[in-house]
């Protein structure tokens, strides 16, 4: 009976033995859990004022339906392709999804001093093409000409980006068609927007923190420039620069 019941043990210590010898010898790719692709936003926060109009960008694949909602349209409202505008006060939530996929953004909406800036807005325009020549200069460049025709176009496309601040027109078009619109036959152009900067020196150095906007600055195929300002009901700057070679 001992031996039976030794037997007995010894038997199921094998098995266990056994099991775990076969786990332990399974595929590293059977035993871990497949890493999931993920969306997302470039942040997961934005503040904007009543008014604002922003467009999201989001990799989208060709199999894939990219949608977007929001969690409370009295507050922030947003297109089929991605165009966000803010309502009223508050904070909402915008929802991307992509097959199995969901982003999410938490977009705060304030109101701004209802307070309009009096500024001479040709001295302004005068003084971001004397900060951006320095800082071309500062790297052997030589400095850009102010091109009128350039500045009708600047001046066009300040007054756009009101309503979509987008490197795309309101009509859905590239901000290239503003530049033929205009009689500039392409040979090589570049466009910088913003908004908010409230002075010359902090829109250019905003533009020189981003690299996008600094090479288009520091471009040495460029040789001339124009700018163009628009202030909004609310007081808000909106500054556009152009450039052509």
């Amino acid at each position: 009976m001992y031996i039976t019941i030794i037997m007995k043990k010894i038997s199921c210590a094998i098995l266990l033995l056994l099991i775990v010898l076969a786990a332990c010898s399974l595929p590293e790719d059977d035993i871990k859990a497949p890493e999931k692709s993920t969306l997302g936003f470039k942040e997961d926060r934005m503040t904007l004022f009543i008014g604002d109009v922003v467009k999201l960008f989001l990799i989208q694949d060709d199999e894939h339906e990219l949608t977007f909602s929001s969690s409370n349209e009295s507050i922030v409202t947003v297109s089929t392709e991605g165009i966000v505008k803010a309502v009223s006060e508050g904070s909402a939530l915008i929802t991307s999804k992509m097959g199995d996929m969901t982003a999410v953004l938490n977009i705060t909406v304030i109101t701004p001093e209802n307070t309009r800036i009096e500024v001479d807005l040709n001295e302004f325009a005068n003084e971001v093409i004397i900060f951006t020549n320095i800082e071309r200069e500062r790297i052997g460049l030589h400095p850009l000409e102010h091109d009128e025709i350039l500045e009708k176009v600047a001046q066009t496309r300040a007054l756009e980006i009101t309503d979509t601040f987008s490197h795309t027109r309101p009509d859905g078009t590239h901000f290239s068609t503003a530049f033929y619109e205009a009689g500039i036959e392409f040979i090589n152009w570049g466009e910088n927007i913003g908004y908010r900067q409230k002075t010359p020196t902090e829109v250019v150095n905003g533009w020189m923190d981003s690299k996008l906007h600094r090479d288009t600055i520091l471009n040495p195929d460029y040789s001339y420039t124009g700018v163009g300002i628009h202030i909004n009901s609310t007081g808000l700057l909106f500054w556009v620069q152009t450039f052509k070679g």
